[in-house]
């Protein structure tokens, strides 16, 4: 209903504009834990979006969120980030 109101670009400016913790990492620096999570949520956007490239800039996020979720034992983010790097490892092969 909502593409049908508006345009998808302006649809997805206001999205952004209005979730910029979802999109902007700095939003979450004060919070590592939050920082991990948000770079994990991107990296997963990303992934499921497959445009070109964006393999490429999701393997970066998920490797820093792993290490920050390891070095704080959040290990429920750690094990999806794993998971995802190994989704990318099958997707790059097919």
């Amino acid at each position: 209903m909502l593409l049908v109101e508006q345009p998808l670009d302006a649809a997805l400016d206001r999205y952004v504009r209005d979730h910029p913790s979802e999109f902007f990492l700095d939003e979450q620096e004060g919070d590592p834990a939050q920082g991990a999570q948000a770079r994990l949520n991107l990296a997963y956007r990303l992934v499921t979006r497959n445009h070109p490239g964006d393999l490429d800039r999701a393997r970066p996020l998920l490797e820093q969120a792993q290490t920050t979720a390891h070095a704080l034992g959040l290990a429920g983010i750690e094990g999806r980030c794993r998971s995802l790097l190994d989704q990318l490892d099958t997707l790059r092969l097919s």
